[in-house]
C-alpha cells in the first residue's frame, strides 16, 4: 500500500519566535562584545555569539521567504529534512534507528543511519559543526517550527520505515 507523502510546512508564528530569539541573543551578545570591561576573551566569545545568532536569524528569515518548500516530507521511500539543520533526503533503507527525545525544552525525532558522513553533503557548515557535537543521533528534527508534534512525526516515520523494511 502506498500512502501520500506527509508534508510539514513551517508555522509562521513559531518561525517569527525563532527569528526574534536569535535577534535578541545576537543583540545581547553585541552589547557584551562592545561595552564589556571584562577580559578580552569574553568579548571574543560574545562576538562569536553575535555571528552565530545573526547567521541563525538570517537562515530562518531566508527559510521563511521560501514558504512553498516543506520543512519535512515523510514518504514511503524515506524522509526529507529541509529544516535549518536539515540533512536532505534519507531513504528508509539507510535508517538504523528512530527515537523520540526531549532536550532543551524541545521535542525531537532523532535517529541513526548506516553512513553518517553521507548526511554531511546536504548540511550547512554550521549544521556540520553541530552534528560533530551532537551525541544523540546522526539527524534530529525538531517540532518547534512545524505543525506536527515530534511524537506524531515519529509515529508516521516508524510506520513507513517498518513497511519499507518489510
Amino acid at each position: 500500500m502506498t500512502d501520500a507523502p506527509i508534508l510539514l510546512f513551517g508555522v509562521r508564528e513559531k518561525q517569527w519566535r525563532a527569528v526574534a530569539a536569535c535577534v535578541l541573543l545576537a543583540a545581547i551578545s553585541a552589547v557584551v562584545a562592545l561595552f564589556s570591561d571584562e577580559q578580552w576573551v569574553l568579548r571574543v566569545v560574545a562576538a562569536v555569539f553575535v555571528a552565530v545568532f545573526g547567521t541563525a536569524a538570517g537562515v530562518h528569515l531566508r527559510r521563511m521567504s521560501r514558504s512553498d518548500r516543506p520543512y519535512v516530507i515523510i514518504s514511503d521511500e524515506g524522509f526529507t529534512d529541509n529544516g535549518p539543520m536539515g540533512v536532505g533526503f534519507v531513504p528508509w533503507l539507510e535508517v538504523t534507528d528512530l527515537q523520540w527525545r526531549q532536550q532543551r525544552r524541545a521535542n525531537w525525532v532523532t535517529g541513526r543511519v548506516r553512513d553518517p558522513a553521507a548526511l554531511d553533503r546536504e548540511r550547512s557548515s554550521l549544521a556540520k559543526v553541530v552534528a560533530r557535537l551532537e551525541r544523540h543521533g546522526d539527524f534530529w528534527i525538531s517540532d518547534q517550527l512545524v505543525s506536527m508534534s515530534a511524537e506524531q512525526m515519529l509515529h508516521h516515520m516508524l510506520e513507513r520505515w517498518q513497511r519499507a523494511l518489510g
